[in-house]
């Protein structure tokens, strides 16, 4: 008895301490962040109350208007069996779409994060306040994690709500999906933190030498052309949609399984956000492993040391070019 009361008043210690830490730190950095958001963000429907319920009926409308759409789309394309015989709507489908704004939104936050921690016009505000460096650079990050938050509430979070209103998709799914958000929207940030290193080299490289930039914006638009003009050849001329439909659906369902195993990673993210589909119309929310798939917490087991890896790699390659202007408290 003396034993375990010994051990549950340590853990009880611990407990208290790992909770003062991160109440300290937290003290520290939300001034840092609402500093920051104040700099980008407009708030000024709060000066009225007319304006802030103005401002939230009409961000809820959008949110509505978007669900609708996505939920409009996923309808025609059951009706038109589109995606398979059944009517069903793989989740592979909801997979293309999440990884295509995945890179958009992990491009974005590289772009993003290289003006912010290297050229931000706030700098020389912040660093005179009496923070450490190391909480200076976590404020930056939490900065563009709350607004990834946002863009995913405007689409991603309305095109997984339309998944499973169409899909059926039992109640416990939506408070899953929400929370799987919080961490799904950190790795665009935190690669974004990593990647923004060599981007910061480019981006001076391009400013020193004005032809980089014009080879660089030259070899992206060939690649789109080269792209585009891709997807156009693969339509056949003789293309008749009725009489071809059995052709075109196989086609869909090999692009399918091409994306499935080419972008794996992303796909199995998509499923540890809508569960597995088991058979027929059943979804497994929380799955096990076989022999063809991780289970749902090796998924998420992944993600949260691939989490780790990012914001410490992050921080320790952004030292030399960060923390150089802000490593010494003030």
């Amino acid at each position: 008895k003396t034993f375990f009361h010994k051990i549950g008043r340590a853990l009880c210690t611990a407990a208290r301490a790992v909770g003062h830490f991160f109440a300290e730190t937290w003290r520290d950095l939300a001034p840092l962040v609402g500093m920051q958001l104040k700099e980008k963000a407009d708030f000024s429907f709060l000066q009225t109350k007319k304006k802030t319920i103005t401002k939230i009926v009409f961000t809820l409308l959008g949110f509505l208007a978007v669900t609708a759409l996505c939920y409009g789309f996923f309808m025609m394309a059951s009706a038109l069996r589109i995606f398979s015989l059944t009517g069903a709507i793989p989740v592979t489908v909801l997979s293309i779409v999440f990884a295509f704004m995945f890179l958009l939104s992990t491009v974005s936050c590289t772009a993003g994060l290289v003006n912010m921690l290297y050229f931000g016009q706030d700098n020389h505000m912040l660093l005179p306040l009496p923070v450490t460096a190391p909480k200076l650079y976590v404020s930056k990050l939490l900065v563009f994690y709350l607004y990834e938050l946002k863009r995913n509430a405007s689409f991603m979070i309305p095109l997984f709500l339309a998944y499973g209103l169409i899909s059926k998709l039992p109640f416990v799914f939506y408070p899953w999906m929400l929370l799987m958000f919080l961490f799904v929207s950190l790795l665009p940030v935190l690669a974004g933190a990593l990647l923004s290193i060599p981007a910061m080299w480019v981006y001076q490289q391009m400013r020193q030498y004005r032809w980089l930039q014009f080879v660089i914006y030259a070899a992206a638009i060939g690649l789109i052309v080269w792209g585009l003009r891709a997807l156009i050849l693969m339509i056949p001329e003789d293309l008749n949609l009725i009489s071809q439909w059995k052709e075109v659906a196989a086609s869909f369902q090999d692009a399918l399984q091409w994306f499935e195993t080419r972008f794996r990673p992303l796909y199995l993210l998509t499923l540890l956000v809508v569960g597995r589909r088991i058979g027929g119309f059943d979804f497994q929310l929380v799955f096990g492993p076989d022999a063809s798939m991780p289970g749902t917490w090796q998924i998420f087991g992944v993600m949260a040391a691939l989490l780790a890896a990012l914001f410490l790699l992050g921080y320790l390659l952004a030292k030399p070019l960060f923390f150089r202007m802000a490593s010494t408290p003030f």
